[in-house]
Order: C-alpha cells, then sequence, then structure tokens
C-alpha cells in the first residue's frame, strides 16, 4: 500500500476508534406539588347582645377540602386561645359552628389533623342585655313610677341610666341613676322609682365593660295624663 493511500485512511480510522458519545437524556420530571390547604373564615353577625347565636363559618380550599377541624376561642384580653368545640368540613370544604358566648371573643379555625393550617382570626362584640319595665306607663302627671329590670351576664355594682328621650334632639337624657344589685353569674337586677313629668319615651343604659358592650333596653313609652 502507497505511503499517499495510508495517509488517506488514518482521519477514518481515528473516527472509528473514538468512543461513541450518549445522547444527552432528559431531566426527570417535577412532581406536581399539591394545592396548600387554606381555611377562610367569617362571622355572622360581628356584634351580638348577650343570650344571642353567632355563626363562625368559611371553607376549606387546595388539598383535602375535607377535613376535620378545630374551633379556638380567645376571651378578653385575647391573652390564649382553647379549644371550643370541634367539627369538619363537607366535601366542599365549607363548614359552620354556632357560638354564644356570654362575653367578648376572638374566634380562629384550625385543622385537627395539621395545627399549622388554621384561619384568620375574628372578633365578635357582645353587648350587655338590659331588660326593663316601669309599674305604669300612663301615669298622672308628677308620679311615682317604678323602673326594674334585669342586665345581663352579671354585673353587680355598675349603674343603671335611666333615661328619657329629648323630643327636639332626639337624645336621651339621664334623668336617675340606680346600682345593679348580684343576682348570680347570669344577670344582675335593678329597681328604683322615677317622678314622671313628661309624656315620652324612656330606656334604660348600662355602661360598657372591658368584657362587654354598652347595653340598652328597648324603648318604653309613657304618656302622662
Amino acid at each position: 500500500m502507497s505511503v499517499r493511500r495510508g495517509l488517506a485512511l488514518v482521519p477514518l480510522l481515528l473516527v472509528l476508534a473514538s468512543p461513541a458519545v450518549a445522547a444527552p437524556s432528559k431531566p426527570p420530571p417535577k412532581p406536581t406539588p399539591k394545592p396548600v390547604t387554606t381555611i377562610g373564615i367569617g362571622l355572622d353577625p360581628f356584634a351580638i347582645t348577650y343570650g344571642q347565636t353567632a355563626s363562625v363559618s368559611g371553607q376549606l380550599t387546595g388539598h383535602a377540602v375535607r377535613q376535620p377541624l378545630v374551633l379556638h376561642g380567645a376571651p378578653f384580653p385575647f391573652q390564649a386561645f382553647a379549644d371550643v368545640a370541634r367539627g369538619a368540613s363537607g366535601a366542599d370544604g365549607r363548614y359552620s359552628f354556632a357560638v354564644a358566648p356570654p362575653i367578648i371573643m376572638r374566634y380562629q379555625v384550625s385543622s385537627a389533623t395539621d395545627p399549622s393550617v388554621a384561619s384568620g382570626i375574628v372578633h365578635l362584640t357582645v353587648s350587655q342585655r338590659v331588660d326593663a319595665a316601669v309599674s305604669d306607663s300612663t301615669p298622672r302627671r308628677g308620679q311615682l313610677v317604678r323602673f326594674s329590670g334585669a342586665v345581663g351576664p352579671g354585673n353587680p355594682g355598675a349603674v343603671a341610666y335611666i333615661q328619657r328621650r329629648v323630643p327636639v334632639s332626639g337624645r336621651f337624657r339621664t334623668i336617675k341613676r340606680t346600682h345593679l344589685l348580684d343576682a348570680g353569674l347570669t344577670s344582675s337586677v335593678f329597681t328604683t322609682h322615677v317622678r314622671i313629668r313628661h309624656t315620652g319615651l324612656y330606656a334604660v343604659r348600662v355602661r360598657a365593660t372591658h368584657y362587654n358592650a354598652q347595653g340598652y333596653s328597648g324603648l318604653i313609652a309613657i304618656h302622662v295624663h
């Protein structure tokens, strides 16, 4: 074989002797992340009178919407939450808890199996309930009329303000004060006599405390003759 022919074969032999280069492999597919479960929360209504009921409700979104849930509550001054009730969300993720606290509360809902999954916090205002009545709604002018009633929850020592609405301004003016007497944890009572000289609308008010918003009785119509 001639030298020229041998030189021509060298590149071909080098190519044949080179190791095979593997085709680049595709990276493995990334796993699809599971949707994060979130808990929505709402309150209806945001303010109640002592003895009434409110609804803490909402909906779960994301993965595993059907879950056992825990309702937590913190009374004023809202330093710690404690378990109030247990329930579960439905197939559509919705849930609801009925609450009737005696004092102002904050609520939160969390997953019973994963406490790190929790809702926001809602605030429920609870006003005092004031029930009042008079001994005579059609007294003679200048007659003494007895105002009596109960306030819940119990708030002994607080002041009940007997008030009359001023016709011109529509505002209520205090005409008598009396202290609430102890009648147990659920209520306090009051009794006082007021000399009535004017036909008009009357009511009883109790100021707010740290635990309850102020309370008003219903309007009492008195007609003087």
